[in-house]
């Protein structure tokens, strides 16, 4: 009997352990590829040329990007690397989705002079920007500067209409009288300016500050660069510097920050009235009015990232995955477009602190014992309790100096404080007397333990204890 149970054992233990494993890898789990976003472009298009990601609105390809003027952008497989543009042939250097900008490469413009004559010599004017109000793209006015450098000059901007719109003045000081501790681009060499908000058109000049005869004013004059430059540039990007800018003959091209936006209508709640071309597609996502002109973005809403302009494209954040970044370090739960973080079971304290959580109190309300330094100690109660040294033998007596100068831990107890007994008639007794010395000699004094010594009224006084007392006799 036993010799069957055996074989019929050995015979089922492979469909065990099949189905264990069966259950095992049927069970969700948190993969790595997971955290990987979700997807950016529409199914089957092109998502990447070169470096830079291109995530719908955008697109490459008819059908891969929105409907409207300006989000189709074109790759340039041929140049090395690839090179991403937008309509109008301007290059872009990067795309953010979340944050609603773009980096769009635009030249400088230059114009270069005799320095001794003054006469006009080279320029190059192939730096404006018509974009159109139609156009998704604003020249950001927060991240954005015009900037003008050399000397002496006017840099300046002017609207569609040709009116002035932004500029600065830039003049050299002989380099004798340079003045120590000038700062960055403050008109000395090189000057900036604030853009405004709605600017989708730009066309830059430099104005020469050259007088009758090609002389300058010796104020204006007093120290001349061959060329003079005019060029909006992201602020974070340009550092002005005299070794690179001041003596600059040649071409470059600088990076400058751009907000887009849907702009098909003016705000969020125009948007709305049009479902069919209302550009939030994912149900977890709203929309976002735009800061730089008409129209508006989308975001995903708090608790999910992802793309809000495809459908599905928002998805929930897992908090619990990313403890450094949600500060969670206890018992993370996710929960749709939120999580739950608490300590563990046994701890309490702050859960999103790293060590936060501490093991709970062990010690009762009653007693709190704090070490000092040296080896003595200190007791207290809580409210509602009185503590004092407890009764002892005659050998604790015997000991009772070196417990007074610390030489032995606290040897006393909480207990609660009784209620204060009604005076009887004729007795002297009073509450707040509830602590007597009995009669003796000066109580003596206790010294610090940490010096050694125990200091009393006397090298052969007797020790005293004091006790209190028990109340009206």
């Amino acid at each position: 009997m036993a010799s069957n149970t055996l074989r019929f054992l050995q015979a089922i233990a492979p469909i065990v352990l099949l189905a264990r494993l069966a259950q095992a890898s049927a069970q969700p789990q948190r993969q790595p590829s997971q955290l990987l976003p979700p997807g950016v472009a529409r199914p089957g298009c092109r998502d990447r040329c070169g470096n830079i990601t291109i995530p719908y609105p955008f697109g490459i390809g008819a059908g891969c990007y929105r409907e409207e003027y300006g989000f189709e952008l074109l790759c340039d497989d041929a140049r090395s690397p690839p090179r991403l543009t937008i309509s109008g042939g301007y290059q872009l250097a990067s795309l953010s989705l979340s944050a609603g900008e773009v980096r769009i490469y635009l030249n400088a413009t230059r114009k270069c002079y005799n320095v001794t004559t003054g006469a006009f010599v080279d320029r190059n004017d192939d730096a404006s920007l018509a974009l159109g109000s139609a156009s998704p793209y604003r020249v950001s006015p927060t991240k954005t500067r015009l900037v003008a450098t050399g000397c002496p000059t006017i840099g300046y901007f002017v609207d569609g209409a040709g009116y002035f719109v932004s500029g600065c003045t830039s003049v050299c000081r002989p380099a004798q009288y340079a003045v120590e501790g000038q700062g960055p681009c403050t008109g000395v060499g090189c000057c900036q300016s604030a853009i405004p908000s709605d600017i989708y058109y730009y066309e830059p000049n430099t104005l020469s500050l050259q007088l009758q005869a090609g002389k300058l004013d010796p104020i204006l004059g007093a120290n001349v660069t061959t060329c003079q430059y005019v060029f909006l540039a992201d602020a974070d990007w340009f550092s002005y510097t005299d070794s690179v800018f001041f003596n600059r003959t040649d071409d470059f091209a600088a990076p400058v920050v751009f907000d887009w936006a849907v702009r098909n209508v003016g705000n969020c709640s125009a948007a709305k009235l049009n479902m069919t071309d209302y550009a939030c597609r994912s149900r977890d996502s709203e929309c976002v009015p735009s800061s730089n002109g008409a129209g508006y973005r989308c975001n995903c809403s708090q608790g999910y990232e992802g793309n809000p302009y495809l459908d599905g494209g928002c998805r929930d954040i897992d908090e619990c995955l990313r403890p450094d970044e949600y500060q969670c370090y206890g018992n993370c739960t996710n929960l749709p477009g939120h999580y739950i973080c608490k300590c563990r079971p046994g701890t309490d304290g702050d859960p999103r602190q790293r060590n936060g959580c501490r093991p709970k109190d062990k010690f009762t309300p009653a007693l709190k014992v704090v070490t000092a330094s040296g080896c003595s100690c200190q007791c207290s109660c809580a409210s509602g309790s009185t503590w004092g040294y407890r009764r002892g033998s005659s050998s604790e007596r015997s000991r009772g100096s070196s417990s007074r100068t610390g030489a032995s831990s606290c040897s006393s107890r909480c207990a609660p404080t009784p209620a204060p007994a009604p005076a009887q008639a004729g007795s002297r007794y009073s509450p707040r007397r509830s602590w007597r010395r009995r009669p003796t000699a000066s109580p003596p004094t206790v010294s610090s333990a940490a010096a050694g010594t125990a200091s009393s009224t006397g090298a052969s006084s007797r020790t005293r204890r004091w006790w209190p007392s028990r109340g009206p006799r």
